[in-house]
């Protein structure tokens, strides 16, 4: 028989530790693209100076506009009808995503390298929709203005566009715009009130984004 000192006690035993069961690790969410590019957040605010606040002029096709945002895409981006003061109460933050989502994207504006070039579209789109933008670069680029009247292969225009010197670009889309909000007036005479803002508009785009000079306004 060992000696007595030899004997283990209860104390002396120490439990084996139990294996736990872990779960492999979940993978953590993809995180989102961040919302708005620094070129598009410039373009906004571009775009919100010429645009302004809330109006609500009888003249203006559109109805009732907030930051260029109308009625008629409000309510087709909440899904609902909408009065005059829904509109008017519209937070720029709604506006933003509204543009990013309509505008921006559906115009591929991140693909355009001189972030001029970006603004200038961005602003003609929202005041003469994707079908107007989309005509007018077809012009400055040589092409025919119809042909593809909506935005469905505006992308394919794209290296076009980054091919052609940025100033020249901006100044030959300003000449454009100024050509047809003109012819916009001669159609409807109901218009004209508007030609002033337009045409001090495509200066600004000149001054701005273009070489800097501007041309005298011709109502």
């Amino acid at each position: 028989m060992g000696d007595w000192k030899d004997i283990k006690r209860p104390s002396d035993f120490k439990p084996e530790p139990i294996p736990v069961k872990t779960s492999k690790p979940v993978p953590s969410a993809p995180k989102p693209p961040a919302v708005g590019s620094p070129v598009f957040k410039l373009a906004l605010a571009y775009t919100f100076i010429n645009e302004g606040g809330f109006s609500n002029v009888k003249e203006d096709k559109g109805g009732p506009t907030k930051y260029g945002i109308t009625i008629h895409d409000l309510q087709k981006w909440r899904g609902k009808t909408l009065t005059a003061e829904n509109v008017r109460s519209m937070t720029q933050e709604e506006a933003e995503k509204i543009y990013e989502a309509w505008y921006w994207r559906p115009l591929h504006l991140d693909r355009i390298e001189n972030e001029n070039v970006a603004m200038a579209l961005f602003d003609r789109g929202v005041l003469n929709g994707l079908t107007g933008v989309s005509r007018h670069v077809r012009v400055v680029c040589g092409e025919a203005e119809k042909g593809m009247g909506d935005t469905a292969n505006f992308d394919v225009l794209i290296p076009e566009v980054n091919s052609i010197n940025p100033v020249s670009f901006v100044m030959r889309l300003a000449d454009r715009c100024d050509s047809k909000h003109h012819r916009t007036v001669a159609a409807d005479h109901t218009q004209k009130r508007f030609l002033l803002g337009w045409l001090n508009r495509v200066n600004r785009m000149r001054k701005v984004l273009g070489d800097g000079t501007t041309k005298p306004v011709k109502l």
